[in-house]
Protein backbone atom coordinates (compact mmCIF):
# COMPACT_ATOMS: atom_id res chain seq x y z
CA UNK A 1 0.00 0.00 0.00
CA UNK A 2 1.07 3.25 -0.88
CA UNK A 3 2.27 6.24 1.72
CA UNK A 4 1.75 9.92 1.36
CA UNK A 5 4.54 10.78 3.84
CA UNK A 6 8.11 10.17 1.73
CA UNK A 7 6.32 11.15 -1.41
CA UNK A 8 4.78 14.29 0.10
CA UNK A 9 8.35 15.34 2.43
CA UNK A 10 10.47 15.22 -1.41
CA UNK A 11 8.51 17.41 -3.06
CA UNK A 12 7.47 19.74 -0.66
CA UNK A 13 11.16 21.01 -0.57
CA UNK A 14 10.90 21.63 -3.78
CA UNK A 15 7.48 23.41 -3.54
CA UNK A 16 9.37 25.60 -0.73
CA UNK A 17 12.15 26.72 -2.79
CA UNK A 18 10.12 27.49 -5.89
CA UNK A 19 7.81 29.78 -3.50
CA UNK A 20 10.75 31.14 -1.78
CA UNK A 21 12.38 32.16 -5.09
CA UNK A 22 9.11 33.33 -6.76
CA UNK A 23 6.71 34.67 -3.71
CA UNK A 24 8.24 35.13 -0.54
CA UNK A 25 10.63 37.55 -2.26
CA UNK A 26 8.23 39.78 -3.49
CA UNK A 27 8.58 43.23 -0.99
CA UNK A 28 5.73 44.32 -2.09
CA UNK A 29 3.84 41.78 0.00
CA UNK A 30 6.09 40.38 2.35
CA UNK A 31 8.25 42.40 4.57
CA UNK A 32 9.90 39.46 6.63
CA UNK A 33 9.81 35.64 5.95
CA UNK A 34 12.06 33.11 7.41
CA UNK A 35 11.91 29.21 6.98
CA UNK A 36 11.27 27.46 10.55
CA UNK A 37 13.18 24.39 9.53
CA UNK A 38 13.89 22.45 12.69
CA UNK A 39 12.12 19.48 13.52
CA UNK A 40 10.59 21.38 16.59
CA UNK A 41 9.37 23.81 14.94
CA UNK A 42 7.96 21.75 12.15
CA UNK A 43 6.41 18.90 14.62
CA UNK A 44 4.88 22.27 16.08
CA UNK A 45 2.75 23.13 12.23
CA UNK A 46 5.46 26.18 11.68
CA UNK A 47 6.75 26.28 8.06
CA UNK A 48 7.51 29.95 7.98
CA UNK A 49 7.53 32.92 9.82
CA UNK A 50 5.61 35.76 7.63
CA UNK A 51 5.24 39.54 7.94
CA UNK A 52 3.05 41.30 5.62
CA UNK A 53 2.58 44.92 4.71
CA UNK A 54 -0.56 43.89 6.57
CA UNK A 55 0.27 45.72 10.14
CA UNK A 56 -1.78 43.09 11.58
CA UNK A 57 0.54 40.52 10.20
CA UNK A 58 3.69 40.57 11.74
CA UNK A 59 5.64 37.72 12.65
CA UNK A 60 2.92 34.68 12.00
CA UNK A 61 3.27 30.94 12.00
CA UNK A 62 2.65 29.83 8.63
CA UNK A 63 2.05 25.91 7.54
CA UNK A 64 2.47 25.56 4.40
CA UNK A 65 -0.27 22.88 2.71
CA UNK A 66 -0.42 22.46 -1.09
CA UNK A 67 -2.20 19.51 -3.25
CA UNK A 68 0.95 18.92 -5.17
CA UNK A 69 -0.62 15.38 -6.03
CA UNK A 70 -3.27 17.38 -8.01
CA UNK A 71 -1.40 19.80 -9.74
CA UNK A 72 -2.30 20.40 -13.24
CA UNK A 73 -6.50 19.02 -12.49
CA UNK A 74 -7.71 22.63 -11.55
CA UNK A 75 -8.51 21.41 -8.30
CA UNK A 76 -11.64 23.27 -6.70
CA UNK A 77 -11.39 21.86 -3.07
CA UNK A 78 -8.42 21.52 -0.22
CA UNK A 79 -8.59 18.45 2.59
CA UNK A 80 -8.36 19.58 6.14
CA UNK A 81 -6.49 16.39 8.10
CA UNK A 82 -8.37 15.32 10.92
CA UNK A 83 -6.43 12.02 11.20
CA UNK A 84 -4.43 9.16 10.48
CA UNK A 85 -2.43 5.41 10.90
CA UNK A 86 0.56 5.59 12.07
CA UNK A 87 3.43 3.11 11.47
CA UNK A 88 2.56 1.29 14.26
CA UNK A 89 -1.12 1.00 14.00
CA UNK A 90 -2.06 4.02 16.38
CA UNK A 91 -4.22 6.47 15.48
CA UNK A 92 -2.94 10.22 15.66
CA UNK A 93 -4.49 13.32 15.61
CA UNK A 94 -4.13 15.16 12.28
CA UNK A 95 -2.80 18.53 12.17
CA UNK A 96 -6.10 20.53 11.77
CA UNK A 97 -7.31 19.14 14.97
CA UNK A 98 -4.19 18.80 16.87
CA UNK A 99 -4.35 21.49 19.51
CA UNK A 100 -0.68 21.26 20.05
CA UNK A 101 0.03 22.81 16.58
CA UNK A 102 1.01 26.83 17.18
CA UNK A 103 0.21 27.50 13.48
CA UNK A 104 -2.00 30.64 12.82
CA UNK A 105 -2.11 30.85 9.53
CA UNK A 106 -2.66 28.32 6.56
CA UNK A 107 -0.77 29.38 2.82
CA UNK A 108 -2.90 26.59 0.68
CA UNK A 109 -1.83 26.19 -2.82
CA UNK A 110 -2.73 24.48 -6.48
CA UNK A 111 -0.54 24.10 -8.70
CA UNK A 112 -2.15 25.00 -11.59
CA UNK A 113 0.67 24.29 -14.43
CA UNK A 114 3.11 22.26 -14.41
CA UNK A 115 5.83 20.73 -16.93
CA UNK A 116 5.31 17.25 -16.00
CA UNK A 117 4.30 14.19 -18.08
CA UNK A 118 1.07 12.69 -18.01
CA UNK A 119 0.93 9.01 -17.30
CA UNK A 120 -1.54 7.04 -19.27
CA UNK A 121 -1.56 3.86 -17.33
CA UNK A 122 -1.91 5.45 -14.16
CA UNK A 123 -4.21 8.39 -15.71
CA UNK A 124 -2.52 10.85 -13.81
CA UNK A 125 0.10 13.27 -13.78
CA UNK A 126 4.22 12.09 -12.41
CA UNK A 127 3.69 14.46 -9.74
CA UNK A 128 6.11 13.37 -8.08
CA UNK A 129 8.57 14.69 -10.62
CA UNK A 130 7.87 18.38 -10.14
CA UNK A 131 10.67 20.59 -9.06
CA UNK A 132 11.15 24.32 -8.40
CA UNK A 133 11.81 24.72 -12.40
CA UNK A 134 8.90 23.06 -13.84
CA UNK A 135 6.17 24.77 -11.90
CA UNK A 136 4.57 27.74 -14.09
CA UNK A 137 1.24 28.69 -12.35
CA UNK A 138 0.47 28.43 -8.83
CA UNK A 139 -2.52 29.66 -7.24
CA UNK A 140 -2.06 30.47 -3.24
CA UNK A 141 -4.06 32.09 -0.40
CA UNK A 142 -2.96 33.02 2.91
CA UNK A 143 -5.85 31.66 5.40
CA UNK A 144 -6.31 32.54 8.73
CA UNK A 145 -6.60 28.80 11.21
CA UNK A 146 -8.83 30.68 13.66
CA UNK A 147 -11.03 31.95 10.48
CA UNK A 148 -11.42 28.62 9.20
CA UNK A 149 -12.78 27.22 12.70
CA UNK A 150 -14.57 30.06 12.79
CA UNK A 151 -16.36 29.13 9.66
CA UNK A 152 -17.18 25.78 10.30
CA UNK A 153 -18.50 26.48 13.74
CA UNK A 154 -20.72 28.41 11.93
CA UNK A 155 -21.76 25.78 9.71
CA UNK A 156 -22.44 23.37 12.80
CA UNK A 157 -19.10 21.86 12.93
CA UNK A 158 -16.96 22.88 16.03
CA UNK A 159 -13.91 21.21 16.77
CA UNK A 160 -15.43 18.57 19.16
CA UNK A 161 -17.98 17.48 16.61
CA UNK A 162 -15.70 16.88 13.85
CA UNK A 163 -13.14 14.85 16.36
CA UNK A 164 -17.01 12.86 16.97
CA UNK A 165 -16.95 12.60 13.42
CA UNK A 166 -13.50 11.06 12.59
CA UNK A 167 -14.66 8.96 14.75
CA UNK A 168 -17.32 7.39 13.69
CA UNK A 169 -16.00 7.50 10.09
CA UNK A 170 -13.27 5.17 11.55
CA UNK A 171 -15.70 3.06 13.17
CA UNK A 172 -17.61 2.78 10.16
CA UNK A 173 -14.50 2.60 7.52
CA UNK A 174 -16.61 4.69 5.35
CA UNK A 175 -18.27 8.28 4.83
CA UNK A 176 -22.04 8.13 4.38
CA UNK A 177 -21.77 10.33 1.66
CA UNK A 178 -18.87 12.41 -0.44
CA UNK A 179 -21.16 14.88 -1.59
CA UNK A 180 -20.46 18.86 -1.06
CA UNK A 181 -22.84 20.11 1.80
CA UNK A 182 -22.36 24.31 2.12
CA UNK A 183 -19.32 23.82 0.26
CA UNK A 184 -17.92 21.36 2.94
CA UNK A 185 -17.72 16.99 2.34
CA UNK A 186 -15.37 14.03 4.42
CA UNK A 187 -13.05 12.17 2.82
CA UNK A 188 -11.80 8.60 4.49
CA UNK A 189 -8.70 7.57 1.77
CA UNK A 190 -7.88 3.76 2.58
CA UNK A 191 -5.71 3.80 -0.73
CA UNK A 192 -2.53 5.38 1.55
CA UNK A 193 -0.96 3.29 4.15
CA UNK A 194 -2.19 6.42 6.74
CA UNK A 195 -5.95 6.29 6.20
CA UNK A 196 -6.19 9.42 6.43
CA UNK A 197 -9.91 11.23 7.27
CA UNK A 198 -10.37 14.63 5.74
CA UNK A 199 -12.58 17.26 5.68
CA UNK A 200 -12.82 18.97 2.51
CA UNK A 201 -13.24 22.92 1.55
CA UNK A 202 -14.23 24.03 -1.75
CA UNK A 203 -11.85 26.15 -2.76
CA UNK A 204 -13.84 29.52 -3.11
CA UNK A 205 -14.33 29.48 0.84
CA UNK A 206 -10.51 29.50 1.31
CA UNK A 207 -10.26 32.23 -1.37
CA UNK A 208 -13.33 34.21 0.59
CA UNK A 209 -11.76 33.67 4.44
CA UNK A 210 -8.27 34.86 2.91
CA UNK A 211 -6.30 37.72 4.05
CA UNK A 212 -4.43 37.40 0.60
CA UNK A 213 -4.64 35.50 -2.10
CA UNK A 214 -3.11 35.24 -5.66
CA UNK A 215 -1.50 33.51 -8.38
CA UNK A 216 2.47 33.52 -9.16
CA UNK A 217 3.40 32.99 -12.79
CA UNK A 218 6.85 32.49 -13.01
CA UNK A 219 7.62 31.38 -16.39
CA UNK A 220 7.07 35.07 -17.21
CA UNK A 221 9.86 36.18 -14.12
CA UNK A 222 6.89 38.02 -12.35
CA UNK A 223 4.66 37.00 -9.76
CA UNK A 224 0.94 38.28 -10.68
CA UNK A 225 -0.92 38.78 -7.35
CA UNK A 226 -4.29 39.75 -6.80
CA UNK A 227 -4.23 41.25 -3.38
CA UNK A 228 -7.94 40.50 -1.44
CA UNK A 229 -9.35 44.10 -0.33
CA UNK A 230 -9.61 44.40 3.13
CA UNK A 231 -13.73 45.10 2.92
CA UNK A 232 -14.50 45.29 6.95
CA UNK A 233 -11.60 48.03 7.46
CA UNK A 234 -13.90 50.61 5.28
CA UNK A 235 -17.38 52.02 4.54
CA UNK A 236 -18.76 53.75 0.96
CA UNK A 237 -16.45 56.41 2.16
CA UNK A 238 -13.56 54.65 1.62
CA UNK A 239 -11.69 55.69 4.58
CA UNK A 240 -10.23 52.91 6.89
CA UNK A 241 -11.28 53.17 10.49
CA UNK A 242 -7.66 54.97 11.23
CA UNK A 243 -8.00 57.92 8.37
CA UNK A 244 -11.51 58.21 9.61
CA UNK A 245 -10.83 58.75 13.21
CA UNK A 246 -7.73 60.82 12.92
CA UNK A 247 -9.45 63.52 10.88
CA UNK A 248 -12.58 63.29 13.30
CA UNK A 249 -9.52 64.35 16.57
CA UNK A 250 -8.02 67.00 14.63
CA UNK A 251 -11.32 68.44 12.91
CA UNK A 252 -13.28 68.65 15.74
CA UNK A 253 -10.96 68.46 18.70
CA UNK A 254 -7.89 70.15 17.58
CA UNK A 255 -4.41 69.79 17.56
CA UNK A 256 -2.35 67.28 15.58
CA UNK A 257 -2.19 63.89 14.85
CA UNK A 258 0.39 61.08 13.73
CA UNK A 259 0.72 57.62 12.64
CA UNK A 260 2.33 55.46 15.50
CA UNK A 261 6.00 53.26 14.39
CA UNK A 262 5.53 49.77 13.22
CA UNK A 263 6.92 48.73 16.43
CA UNK A 264 4.57 50.87 18.54
CA UNK A 265 1.21 49.75 16.68
CA UNK A 266 2.39 45.80 17.21
CA UNK A 267 4.22 46.10 20.61
CA UNK A 268 2.68 48.53 22.35
CA UNK A 269 -0.99 48.49 20.34
CA UNK A 270 -0.89 52.19 19.24
CA UNK A 271 -2.50 53.43 15.91
CA UNK A 272 -1.96 56.88 16.06
CA UNK A 273 -0.27 60.01 18.57
CA UNK A 274 -2.93 62.64 19.02
CA UNK A 275 -1.31 65.99 20.50
CA UNK A 276 -4.25 67.91 22.01
CA UNK A 277 -3.63 71.70 21.91
CA UNK A 278 -2.92 71.76 25.60
CA UNK A 279 0.21 69.76 24.88
CA UNK A 280 -0.78 66.95 25.86
CA UNK A 281 0.22 63.51 23.72
CA UNK A 282 -2.28 60.70 23.98
CA UNK A 283 -1.67 57.02 21.93
CA UNK A 284 -5.25 55.84 20.18
CA UNK A 285 -5.93 51.99 19.54
CA UNK A 286 -8.61 52.02 17.00
CA UNK A 287 -11.56 49.10 16.77
CA UNK A 288 -13.55 49.19 14.06
CA UNK A 289 -17.07 48.27 13.19
CA UNK A 290 -17.76 44.44 15.25
CA UNK A 291 -19.67 41.56 14.33
CA UNK A 292 -21.34 39.27 17.08
CA UNK A 293 -20.25 36.29 14.93
CA UNK A 294 -17.96 36.78 12.17
CA UNK A 295 -19.74 35.45 9.37
CA UNK A 296 -22.93 37.49 10.18
CA UNK A 297 -24.55 39.21 7.22
CA UNK A 298 -23.85 42.93 8.64
CA UNK A 299 -22.16 45.28 11.27
CA UNK A 300 -23.50 45.17 14.55
CA UNK A 301 -23.94 48.56 15.19
CA UNK A 302 -24.92 47.98 19.97
CA UNK A 303 -21.72 46.23 20.15
CA UNK A 304 -18.20 45.42 20.21
CA UNK A 305 -15.49 43.03 21.09
CA UNK A 306 -12.87 43.71 23.88
CA UNK A 307 -10.05 41.21 24.08
CA UNK A 308 -8.69 40.26 27.58
CA UNK A 309 -5.66 37.64 26.94
CA UNK A 310 -3.99 37.25 23.20
CA UNK A 311 -2.68 34.24 21.75
CA UNK A 312 0.13 34.20 23.18
CA UNK A 313 -1.41 33.52 26.74
CA UNK A 314 -0.80 37.19 28.08
CA UNK A 315 -3.15 39.83 29.51
CA UNK A 316 -4.04 42.64 27.37
CA UNK A 317 -3.98 45.08 30.35
CA UNK A 318 0.17 44.74 31.01
CA UNK A 319 0.73 45.32 27.97
CA UNK A 320 -1.38 47.79 25.67
CA UNK A 321 0.06 51.29 26.26
CA UNK A 322 -2.83 53.33 24.57
CA UNK A 323 -4.60 55.94 26.15
CA UNK A 324 -8.45 55.87 24.62
CA UNK A 325 -9.52 52.90 22.77
CA UNK A 326 -11.35 55.03 19.88
CA UNK A 327 -14.63 52.43 19.15
CA UNK A 328 -16.24 52.87 16.20
CA UNK A 329 -19.78 52.88 15.64
CA UNK A 330 -21.84 53.57 12.05
CA UNK A 331 -22.48 57.02 13.16
CA UNK A 332 -20.31 58.09 15.97
CA UNK A 333 -16.42 57.26 17.89
CA UNK A 334 -16.52 56.30 21.77
CA UNK A 335 -13.82 57.48 23.31
CA UNK A 336 -12.80 55.20 26.49
CA UNK A 337 -9.76 55.28 28.76
CA UNK A 338 -8.06 51.90 28.18
CA UNK A 339 -7.48 51.60 31.73
CA UNK A 340 -11.20 52.58 32.89
CA UNK A 341 -12.19 49.83 30.23
CA UNK A 342 -10.28 46.75 31.92
CA UNK A 343 -11.86 47.73 35.27
CA UNK A 344 -14.82 47.80 33.83
CA UNK A 345 -14.60 44.48 31.99
CA UNK A 346 -12.79 42.70 34.47
CA UNK A 347 -15.82 43.46 37.05
CA UNK A 348 -18.36 42.56 34.94
CA UNK A 349 -17.05 39.04 33.79
CA UNK A 350 -15.82 38.20 37.49
CA UNK A 351 -16.75 34.88 38.37
CA UNK A 352 -18.17 34.09 34.82
CA UNK A 353 -16.47 30.58 33.40
CA UNK A 354 -14.95 31.01 29.73
CA UNK A 355 -16.86 29.17 27.17
CA UNK A 356 -14.98 27.99 24.04
CA UNK A 357 -18.65 28.43 21.48
CA UNK A 358 -19.40 32.04 20.90
CA UNK A 359 -21.49 33.03 23.67
CA UNK A 360 -23.60 35.67 21.71
CA UNK A 361 -24.05 37.21 24.90
CA UNK A 362 -22.16 39.86 26.54
CA UNK A 363 -20.18 39.98 29.10
CA UNK A 364 -19.28 36.18 28.97
CA UNK A 365 -15.49 35.53 28.45
CA UNK A 366 -15.26 33.36 25.23
CA UNK A 367 -11.80 31.52 24.15
CA UNK A 368 -11.72 32.11 20.61
CA UNK A 369 -8.38 29.57 19.96
CA UNK A 370 -6.42 30.65 22.70
CA UNK A 371 -7.38 34.34 23.17
CA UNK A 372 -9.84 35.28 24.77
CA UNK A 373 -12.58 37.76 24.52
CA UNK A 374 -15.57 39.63 25.57
CA UNK A 375 -18.53 41.73 23.87
CA UNK A 376 -19.44 44.82 25.54
CA UNK A 377 -22.55 46.75 24.89
CA UNK A 378 -21.89 50.24 22.80
CA UNK A 379 -24.32 52.08 25.40
CA UNK A 380 -21.82 50.80 28.30
CA UNK A 381 -18.59 52.21 26.51
CA UNK A 382 -20.21 55.53 25.85
CA UNK A 383 -21.00 55.81 29.49
CA UNK A 384 -17.57 54.84 30.37
CA UNK A 385 -16.32 57.14 27.68
CA UNK A 386 -14.39 60.38 27.83
CA UNK A 387 -15.75 61.96 24.65
CA UNK A 388 -18.04 60.63 21.85
CA UNK A 389 -17.24 62.41 18.16
CA UNK A 390 -20.24 62.08 15.82
CA UNK A 391 -20.28 61.72 11.80
CA UNK A 392 -21.70 61.06 8.84
CA UNK A 393 -22.28 57.33 8.54
CA UNK A 394 -22.39 55.13 5.60
CA UNK A 395 -26.67 53.70 5.05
Amino acid sequence: MESNRKYDMAVEREIAAFLDEHLYSNKEIFTEFARTDGYDEQMRGSDLILSLHDKKIDRVIVDEKVAARYANTNLDSFALELSFISKRGTKVCGWFLDSSKSTQYYLFGWILKADIEYNKEKRRYNTDSITRDNIKEFEWCLVSRQKIADFLESKGWTLDMLARQDEAIRERGCVKTSEFVNGISFRYSEKYAERPINILLKKQIYIDLSEYHGIVTANEGKISTNIKAQKEKCLKDGKSDEELIMELLSSQMGGSVKRASRDEDYKDHIDFWWNTLDGNKFGIDVKGLNKVWRFDDGYDDTIHWVRLVDKQGREDRFYVKADYIAFRAMKKVIFVKWKKLVEFVLEMVKGKEVVTKNPRKCYIPYNRDRDIAVMVLNDDLEKLSDFVLHYEGAD
